[in-house]
């Protein structure tokens, strides 16, 4: 099958992206394309060519789990070159996602047209990687330094009215445009000859004089410890408005540094352990789960990472005291509701079942627990009014709240599912646990032991701090406070830096064993995530788990020898003694 369709209606030139179900970039897809391209060259009869997406969406780029391992962004420069270089102009008909390299595609016709719903943007940021084929180039020229560097840095996508505003897209259509080629042929012949993306250079005159060293004096310490980031920065800081390759030779190589580095891989694990945690009890959606259309938040404040804006989905935040109509209006479109308000369990029951009755058939209830309520988890009921009621322990220092699903036998995998969908639209990290304890609170109790261990053995705190603030990792996010005024003894410092980071990764890594080994958490990839998304742990450094996973040997050995000489908290873990046992029978 042909991942790419050539046609032709009269002289308008169909390039139709066919690689379902998000028309994902691959070597076959660029081999696929570039064939289409050479027979729209040389189609006598055509005079201009729309590339599409079969399907909802345009084209998500590469898929996560595949870019930067079987698929390289650059690979698609020399394609997106052809496409700039074509003699016959070519437009873009961006619809759904239009993301990554999908969106370099685009960057490169002549012309660009979106449909009302279009959601365009170039996320790979967040697994670390920079854009490898132009956008760092071709984007500042179409709609300005400034707001190309906000796209590229944060990774967050815009509509297609945004793009509009921004001179990203030509034109917005209406949804239905499938039927309207001859309106396109007819809008194109009014727009005059057309001009290479990589020949634009107007806008670049108007960013402003300080704006690179305004931009970096305004960025977290942290932001410039993500090379993909710094990658970006000195990419579009190259750009000559009289040389495009100068800038794009620059993109390149930047890209490979970033590529190659270890710092990619971390990012993309710390994705890739995100989702897996989410759906450890349940399918992942796939393209025919039902539409989630609405969450509705009952909180006194915003869980850390909440968002209350989303594409596609209404989020509704019903404050304390609310209005009975306000929330009666908010929760008869609710999918998923997220139950996170504060008081006696029969109260807060009562209030569930007075409301619920407006909820529409199928939708779930979170029942959401705060660290230091005292519940019996056993005590809640299943369903109320029909409704799932699915528990859950919500917590976390940040970037994200973590909501810690309780596995119970009578849960059913369709309500689980879409309690999670529910939660992760607006922000949380999820896990799952058969306990009935905060997996967090029991590896904080655990990690904030062995430091306060260092500390009566003589490693100073300055140590301590200077070591965590060089690796990034938050003290005040893992919610570690010294000794206090406890008298600490004065003594030469038994360990150097590098000793001190390898003592709390180690430490780190063994409450994590004890969960595993409690039965408490389901997979050291859990753990991983779990430190990262709730407790600061840098996610651009590989997760503590990770980190130890080919060198169990040696974690077993490193606490043996931190247990003797900084006290029994630094006891490896039950299954460290296990596994380290039997590799060395191995």
């Amino acid at each position: 099958m042909s991942l790419v369709n050539y046609r032709r209606e009269g002289s308008l030139a169909l390039l139709q992206l066919n690689n379902p179900p998000f028309n994902a970039f691959s070597e076959a897809l660029l081999d696929d394309f570039a064939r289409c391209l050479a027979l729209y060259e040389q189609d006598g009869e055509a005079r201009l060519a729309v590339v599409h997406g079969q399907g909802a969406d345009f084209s998500i780029g590469a898929l996560a789990h595949e870019l930067g391992v079987v698929y390289n962004s650059d690979a698609a420069r020399p394609l997106v070159d052809a496409v700039e270089a074509c003699a016959k102009p070519l437009i873009a008909l961006m619809h759904g996602r239009v993301l990554g390299a999908g969106l370099e595609l685009a960057l490169a016709c002549h012309w660009r047209l979106a449909t009302a719903t279009a959601r365009i943007g170039v996320p790979e940021i967040h697994i670390g990687l920079p854009p490898g084929a132009g956008a760092t180039q071709r984007l500042p020229r179409l709609i300005g330094i400034e707001p190309a560097v906000k796209m590229l840095v944060e990774g967050t996508l815009i509509t297609a009215a945004q793009a509009r505003d921004l001179k990203l897209v030509d034109k917005v259509l209406e949804e239905d445009w499938a039927g309207h080629f001859k309106d396109i042929v007819d809008w194109a012949a009014t727009l005059g000859a057309p001009l290479q993306t990589r020949n634009r250079s107007h806008l670049l005159a108007q960013t402003p004089e300080n704006f690179f060293s305004e931009f970096r004096a305004t960025q977290p310490a942290e932001f410039f410890s993500y090379k993909g980031k710094a990658a970006v920065l000195q990419a579009v800081e190259a750009i000559d408005p009289d040389d495009f390759d100068k800038g794009y030779e620059l993109e390149e190589r930047l890209y490979l540094e970033v590529e190659q580095s270890g710092q990619k891989m971390a990012l993309m694990n710390s994705f890739l352990h995100d989702e897996a945690a989410a759906w450890r009890t349940t399918p992942r959606p796939d393209e025919h789960a039902p539409p989630l259309r609405a969450v509705t938040l009952s909180a006194a404040q915003l869980p850390l990472g909440c968002k209350l804006s989303v594409d596609g989905v209404q989020i509704n935040w019903i404050k304390p005291h609310a209005m009975r109509s306000e929330t009666l209006s908010a929760l008869e479109a609710t999918d998923v509701w997220l139950d996170c308000t504060e008081g006696p369990r029969a109260d807060r029951l009562e209030a569930l079942a007075s409301y619920c009755a407006a909820m529409k058939p199928g939708a779930v209830i979170v029942y959401a627990i705060r660290e230091g309520e005292s519940v019996d988890l056993t005590q809640l009921p299943e369903q109320i009014q029909g409704h799932a009621l699915l528990p859950a322990f919500i917590y976390g220092t940040g970037p994200k709240t973590l909501l810690q699903f309780w596995i119970r036998e009578s849960n059913q995998p369709q309500h689980v599912q879409l309690a999670v969908r529910g939660a992760r639209a607006i922000g949380l990290a999820c896990v799952h646990s058969p306990g009935q304890r905060l997996l967090g609170q029991e590896m904080r109790a655990g990690w904030a032991a062995d430091l306060d261990n260092l500390l009566v053995g003589g490693v100073s705190l300055e140590s301590i701090t200077r070591v965590c603030r060089s690796f990034g990792l938050s003290l005040t996010a893992m919610q570690w406070s010294p000794l206090g005024s406890r008298p600490i003894t004065e003594l030469d410092c038994p360990l150097d830096d590098e000793g001190v980071l390898q003592a709390i990764l180690c430490s780190i890594a063994n409450q994590g064993c004890r969960q595993l080994s409690a039965g408490l958490a389901m997979n050291p990839e859990d753990i991983d995530m779990l430190i990262t998304r709730g407790y600061g742990y840098p996610p651009h450094q590989s997760g503590p788990m990770a980190r130890w996973s080919q060198g169990v040997v040696s974690l077993h050995d490193n606490l043996a020898k931190l247990q003797a000489q900084f006290g029994e908290s630094w006891e490896p873990a039950p299954m460290l003694k296990r596994l380290a046992k039997e590799l060395r029978r191995a």
